[in-house]
């Protein structure tokens, strides 16, 4: 079998519409003598027009999922006394909260994000031994805090957590950060070695040379174009490394045009084009998950809103509750009606009692949240799961709410 006909049969097996149609017709217009050029040109549009919608598609599944949580954190104050009320201990009510609804929604919610998410390469890896490092402090931290009995369980959680998500996290925040800062302005220096090679006929090199340290095209594209320098006096392709995929294909053909000899403007402008696309359907996908990114950033705020307000009608009515019963008094007889009503009142006597005694473990759900919330950011939002910079936000935000909640129980409500 000639290699051609094995190649159109795999293509024929494979998954991917798409990409039969982009190897398969560059065989069969190859075969005829047709313009190769033209129709990988059109396939790249049609890939990047697909990319932008299969990523806006996303943002909007992934923000309407955003909602769906914040609806379940309303509720969550709410569950916990009712499981406390139904079985008449408020350990109960707390418990099925922090031991089991929240990290088994948490599980879910990470598990649907995971599975909808689209392909996005991101080869930044986190900092094992300074994560691992940062989790042994916290957890001697902790040793000392319970030895001096501060046993308070958000506490105890928080403090390993933050120290072993900082470690981890920041050099793949970092790397992302650069990543984009490269996509953002990739088009803008492509367009200008274009430019520059048309007006001088300079090859890749020299007109490197000449615009190098120029503002507009950042911080990263200015350090990489240096890199490429230094490795153009030791290598005979010298690509240098990046974090972004379509920063360092671009370099790599725009060296290996200037090495045949047929580095032309036409071949510089559809690269520039080629930045232009992907970087417009990266912020597509941006755009349309700023909802999850807000709801994220705010939901441990958000709860301690609904603890704090829960806590507030409750207690209010717990005081109602604490009337003496007037249907006892003699000679004096009220409705069935009426009746009913006052004997729903009694059942709240206590429940000022089992809400104070459920705001500590309703502070360990706070933090919990965060958590959770740190992990679908990294997932969603930055497309990986090893930014655990996140959860380091989002818990140092959580911390923040459950110092808020104990300020607002003890100034406005207790």
């Amino acid at each position: 079998m000639k290699p051609d006909e094995s190649v159109l049969r795999e293509t024929e097996n494979h998954p991917s519409k798409l990409f039969e149609r982009v190897l398969g017709g560059a065989i069969t217009i190859s075969s005829i003598g047709g313009e190769l050029s033209n129709h990988l040109s059109r396939m790249t549009q049609e890939i990047l027009a697909w990319l932008k919608g299969n990523w806006e598609n996303y943002g909007r599944i992934v923000s309407n999922l955003g909602e769906l949580s914040m609806l379940f954190l309303l509720m969550v104050p709410l569950l916990g006394v009712w499981f406390a009320l139904v079985q008449g201990n408020a350990s109960y009510g707390i418990d099925m909260i922090t031991y089991f609804m929240i990290p088994f929604i948490g599980a879910a919610l990470y598990l649907y994000v995971g599975l909808q998410a689209p392909l996005d390469r991101v080869p930044a890896k986190g900092n094992v031994k300074i994560g691992a490092l940062g989790l042994i402090v916290g957890v001697i931290v902790d040793v000392v805090l319970f030895l001096k009995f501060v046993q308070y369980p958000w506490v105890l959680l928080a403090i390993p957590v933050l120290g072993g998500s900082l470690g981890y996290g920041l050099s793949v925040h970092r790397a992302i950060l650069r990543k984009n800062d490269i996509e953002s302005h990739m088009a803008i220096l492509v367009r200008s070695i274009g430019e520059h090679v048309r007006s001088t006929g300079d090859n890749l090199y020299t007109a490197v040379t000449k615009l190098l340290g120029n503002k507009s095209f950042g911080k990263e594209i200015n350090a990489m174009l240096r890199r490429y320098l230094i490795l153009s006096a030791v290598e005979e392709e010298p690509v240098p490394e990046s974090e972004s995929w379509m920063g360092k294909t671009i370099f790599q053909i725009l060296v290996k045009a200037d090495r045949e000899g047929v580095l032309r403007y036409e071949i510089i402008k559809r690269l520039a084009e080629f930045a232009d696309a992907y970087y417009d359907a990266v912020i597509t996908k941006k755009r349309s998950l700023y909802m999850f990114l807000g709801s994220a950033l705010a939901s441990p705020l958000i709860l301690v809103a609904m603890i704090a307000l829960t806590y507030f009608v409750l207690n209010s009515i717990s005081n109602l509750a604490q009337v003496p019963p007037i249907q006892s008094t003699p000679g004096v007889q009220f409705p069935p009606q009426v009746q009913g009503l006052i004997q729903f009142f009694g059942t709240f006597q206590n429940i000022g009692q089992v809400i104070q005694s459920m705001i500590p473990g309703l502070e360990l759900a706070i933090v919990e949240v965060g958590i959770i919330y740190g992990f679908l950011l990294a997932k969603g939002y930055d497309g990986t799961i090893k930014n655990t910079f996140r959860v380091f936000e989002l818990v140092l935000i959580s911390v923040i709410s459950v110092f808020i909640l104990q300020f607002v129980i003890l100034r406005f409500i207790g």
